[in-house]
């Protein structure tokens, strides 16, 4: 549950002072620590209680100070305003620790650590021989460390994997290394991470349904349906949740299910393209009379979706209303001329109403763009039946052919 008022000020006072001591001594850096790394203290404990006098003592003294011109209570004043915005104790972020957050407070802290080592030394050559030394060595400790922690944010899979290891007990440093997982194709780790995370922090919707979608993948519908339903007990407006549980209802050949799920996602969020879309899609398979106003409800959303125009023009092509089904299909190209479904509206997929050498050239780009083992073997049936076709055909049938197996093994690779 989130912390009360009293009880953030306390635990944003404890962080605060963990902040300055890992930036003074930057040994372990963390650029996530979450749920449940950090565990809050309560309001009236002793620690908390010795955190919020700590701080409280050094802004009055800093303040105190500022007037008389001290470098050091303009660096603490500096260190303790610029972490307003993320400290928790204005608001509650997302964010409990996490060394990016730290990077404009810690000149204030820098400023603070400057005055200690100039004393009162005015200008630089004033400054004595071992303080010289003693900055120096600071200077190059400090940059060392920059340079050597500079390369854990090169690419998210480095800086997840050293958030992880820096913060093993932290649901988000789990959460975040099974997603680049999962983007690598690796289900089982990622599943692996994602159950870490909802057991560290078992309302994480988000977890939740990361962990649906793996098990969704890995064909494991039961578990993954039970997943996404935990992801909306945490949160019952979850968007990601109600997609994700309407595609397991639809694999599951539920389609009632799904679209009940759709609909109850849209209550909740109106403006959802994705969950609009679905549910004309799966209004489309039922043939439901109620199809053709999803589409619309859909387009009405994301009027920029070249994939909502192309596949509503499907829909209208296989309702007879080829005019209306070529408008959406030019609509579809005009938003992205890569758009394979709008080409196969545009050919009419079967070779009776694909029989032009325009029809056969649109099918041809969609293959190109598209390898589909369908849409190769309706050109060949287009090749059969029209000679205009048949010689260009005969071209370029073995490079279509090598692009749809190249196609075919990647899908067979993925699902493995």
């Amino acid at each position: 549950a989130p912390l009360g008022r009293a009880a953030r000020a306390v635990n944003a006072c404890a962080i605060l002072l963990r902040y300055a001591g890992r930036t003074i001594f930057p040994l372990q850096l963390s650029a996530d620590e979450s749920a449940w790394s950090i565990r809050p203290v309560a309001a009236v404990s002793p620690v908390g209680l010795a955190a919020a006098a700590l701080v409280a003592a050094i802004a009055i003294l800093a303040i105190a100070r500022f007037s008389s011109g001290s470098p050091a209570a303009l660096g603490a004043l500096v260190f303790g305003v610029a972490f307003l915005p993320t400290a928790n104790v204005l608001y509650p972020i997302g964010t409990i620790f996490g060394e990016r957050v730290a990077y404009l407070p810690s000149a204030g802290l820098c400023l603070v650590l400057a005055s200690a080592i100039a004393g009162s030394a005015e200008s630089l050559a004033s400054l004595g021989r071992t303080r010289r030394r003693v900055a120096a060595a600071i200077v190059l400790l400090f940059a060392g460390r920059t340079v050597l922690r500079n390369a854990v944010w090169w690419t998210d899979s480095s800086l997840f994997a050293s958030s992880l290891a820096d913060a093993p007990d932290s649901a988000k440093a789990h959460y975040n290394w099974a997603y680049v997982r999962a983007e690598a194709g690796a289900r089982e780790e990622a599943l692996s991470h994602y159950t870490r995370a909802v057991r560290l922090y078992d309302r994480y919707w988000d977890a939740w349904s990361g962990k649906g979608k793996m098990e969704r993948e890995l064909g494991r519908l039961g578990e993954a349906e039970a997943s996404y339903r935990r992801a909306l007990e945490a949160n019952d407006s979850s968007e990601v949740a109600f997609f994700g549980l309407g595609l397991v209802f639809e694999e599951a050949d539920r389609p009632a299910d799904a679209e009940n799920t759709y609909r109850r996602g849209i209550e909740k969020n109106k403006d959802s393209l994705a969950l609009a879309y679905r549910l004309a899609s799966i209004l489309t398979d039922e043939d439901s009379p109620g199809a053709e106003l999803a589409w619309k409800r859909a387009l009405a959303i994301g009027p920029g979706s070249a994939a909502t125009h192309a596949d509503y023009a499907a829909w209208l092509l296989d309702h007879g209303r080829e005019r209306e089904a070529v408008l959406q299909a030019r609509d579809a190209l005009r938003i992205d001329p890569r758009s394979a479904d709008a080409f196969r509206v545009l050919a009419g997929r079967k070779p009776e109403r694909g029989g032009s050498l325009g029809a056969a050239l649109a099918l041809e780009k969609a293959c190109r763009i598209s390898p589909d083992r369908d849409d190769l073997e309706a050109l060949e049936a287009i090749a059969a039946q029209d000679p205009d076709y048949r010689a260009r055909f005969a071209r370029v049938r073995a490079e279509l052919a090598k692009a749809v197996a190249r196609e075919e093994a990647g899908v067979r690779a993925s699902a493995q």
